[in-house]
């Protein structure tokens, strides 16, 4: 499959399911790998997912895409005989099972590196390839439960709260995408491949390190603050006369100042209840009263302009209608129009990197189970398409 993308010419075998795994291979793929999503012969789980449009997963339209299809089942020895020979063209190999599934199916990362020396092998977890926890179901949500994400999220007087997206999964996709390409860089100069070790926990305590390293040295447990910031003031979401809300914050010095000014209030700079962030902080409950009876006498659009025109941190809080009619998500090409076979047309998130010479896009959406298996075998394996068929 031709490509003009900046990983044009690397070859990526996706074994994931659902979501972690499988987003490593759509990231390669936006930035033109050329990537092959190994399913079973009944499909990825994630097309039994989510959403569906005419009995269509639409959660797989946006993890399959830019990549083509191939059913294989690894205990028939024809298909598995046809995965071994992937694996042996391939740069990446990516999978995200529970640890030891690959071992029982004869795939351990030392017969593939035997197959294929300049390999990388991209393992993703819930609690990585070593340590007690190595064979627990790992999902997300214990991932962001542990590393003390969901401890800290939500309202004060509130319990725990869990994010409402695949936090952890995403997270740990894009940990994985960065190392992966690491090591892709290093088989190509050593002509040795790697194996990469991913857990759902590491890169999402990455996420936590403020509060990991405030703790050791104060013992205090981060505490939850709703849409506030422990460490800077002012820091919210607030509501417009209109039913909207804007979102703000003065986390630094300028922009604290600029929120007073362009609220007519440029007499807190001055006032020691808010001159300074400590002082800010100690006093966030009035200066959260002050912003609120600001917001409620006007308009979203009104306080966004007001705000905005003084340089302050402002934006509105978005629907994903306000989202899909914003002029500048247009004119950067946030979000693309692609056509695709089942659905007519949909609309994905862009590639979110551009590039001046590079053409990562993407070039169409999930494609239905087993799609490509002819063109698969022959471009990657010179065999005749008739020899790909069941």
């Amino acid at each position: 499959m031709t490509s003009h993308g900046p990983l044009s010419g690397i070859k990526v075998l996706d074994l994931g399911v659902l979501i972690a795994g499988p987003l490593v291979g759509a990231y390669f793929g936006d930035l033109g790998a050329d990537v092959v999503k190994v399913e079973r012969p009944g499909g990825d789980p994630a097309r039994k997912t989510g959403r569906f449009v005419e009995d269509v997963s639409l959660i797989w339209k946006y993890i399959g895409r830019n990549k083509r299809t191939i059913a294989l089942d690894f205990g028939d020895d024809a298909d598995r005989e046809v995965l071994e020979a992937l694996i042996a063209e391939a740069d990446v190999v990516i999978e995200n099972f529970r640890p030891g599934v690959l071992e029982r199916h004869d795939l351990a990362p030392a017969r593939l590196l035997a197959l294929n020396p300049r390999l990388v092998i991209t393992r993703i977890s819930g609690f990585g390839q070593s340590g007690p926890y190595r064979d627990r179901s790992g999902f997300g949500t214990v991932a962001e439960s542990m590393v003390g994400f969901v401890n800290l999220n939500g309202w004060p007087d509130g319990p725990p709260t869990l994010p409402p997206v695949a936090l952890a999964d995403t997270t740990a996709a894009l940990a994985a995408a960065v190392c992966t390409l690491s090591a892709v860089l290093r088989a190509r100069a050593t002509g040795e491949g790697d194996v990469v070790d991913v857990s759902l926990l590491e890169p999402l305590l990455n996420m936590m390190s403020p509060q990991f390293i405030d703790y050791q040295f104060t013992g205090r447990d981060p505490v939850r603050v709703g849409n506030r910031l422990e460490f800077a003031a002012p820091r919210g979401a607030y509501r417009c006369r209109d039913g909207g809300w804007i979102a703000l914050s003065g986390a630094t010095p300028r922009t604290a100042a600029s929120v007073f000014e362009a609220i007519g209030r440029a007499d807190l700079n001055d006032d020691p209840r808010f001159a300074t962030n400590a002082a800010r902080i100690e006093h966030v409950e009035e200066i959260d009263r002050i912003l609120a009876d600001w917001a409620a006498t006007r308009t979203r659009e009104e306080a966004v302009a007001a705000l905005e025109s003084t340089g302050a941190a402002i934006g509105p809080v978005y629907s994903m209608a306000d989202i899909l009619a914003d002029p500048h998500f247009r004119d950067r090409g946030t979000f693309t129009e692609i056509p695709d076979e089942e659905l007519g047309s949909i609309k994905l998130p862009n590639v979110f990197g551009r590039f001046e010479r590079a053409n990562a896009a993407h070039r169409h959406a999930g494609r239905p189970v087993d799609a490509d298996r002819e063109a698969i075998v022959d471009e990657w394996l010179g065999r005749a398409p008739s020899e790909a068929v069941r």
